[in-house]
């Protein structure tokens, strides 16, 4: 989930989810002992969040092409250059592995 590292942060305000610009983090740091034995819900959840930034991708290469908003090459490479071994195997993802 990239949230934490987002620009953004989805607050409750009035009742509403809304996005808020926020300065992004420096660091983030995980400990992969304690995704590994979290729930399988929020694993399954977590690469649901991976599969959307394929959606994602599409979209940014419409809006690319509209004019609306160029494509970061260097943000495009970091995220789908690695995104096919990432979603590869889900059943890894259920397997803990």
């Amino acid at each position: 989930m990239d949230g934490y590292s987002a620009f953004g942060a989805s607050i409750t305000r009035n009742g509403s989810k809304q996005t808020f610009s926020c300065p992004a983090p420096v660091a983030l740091i995980a400990d992969l002992e304690v995704i590994e034995t979290a729930p399988a819900g929020m694993n399954a959840s977590g690469y649901a969040d991976l599969l959307a930034k394929v959606n994602a991708g599409a979209d940014w290469l419409v809006a690319d092409a509209l004019g609306v908003e160029r494509i970061d090459t260097t943000a495009w490479k970091m995220m789908h250059n690695r995104l096919r071994p990432w979603i590869d195997n889900p059943d890894g993802v259920r397997q803990i592995d």
